[in-house]
């Protein structure tokens, strides 16, 4: 019983992922003009990042503002630098 019921959900689940892979295709395939309407509603969101230090020198990075109030989201990597094992922020930092 318990084996019959695990083979059910296994079932379940490729069905439900199968369906979603042909539905993203479908849509895809027949509606290009959606990735341009996606792009154009977030551009005025994306921004290109600077920062900056002495001793270490300059990286570049992309964020978004993902809030009404300003907040500005970034990948680590971007605003923090790894000099001799130790993990650091760059001092200055544009947008």
């Amino acid at each position: 019983m318990k084996k019959k019921v695990i083979i059910s959900l296994f079932t379940f689940t490729i069905i439900v992922c199968l369906l979603s892979l042909g539905f993203n295709v479908y849509f895809l395939a027949t509606m290009p003009e959606a990735h341009s309407g996606i792009f154009n509603l977030c551009k005025s969101s994306i921004l290109e990042i600077r920062a900056e230090t002495e001793d270490v020198g300059v990286s570049y990075g992309s964020g978004a503002i993902v809030a009404n109030n300003g907040t500005i989201v970034t990948n680590a990597h971007v605003v923090t630098y790894k000099k001799l094992g130790q993990m650091d922020c760059y001092r200055r930092n544009y947008v």
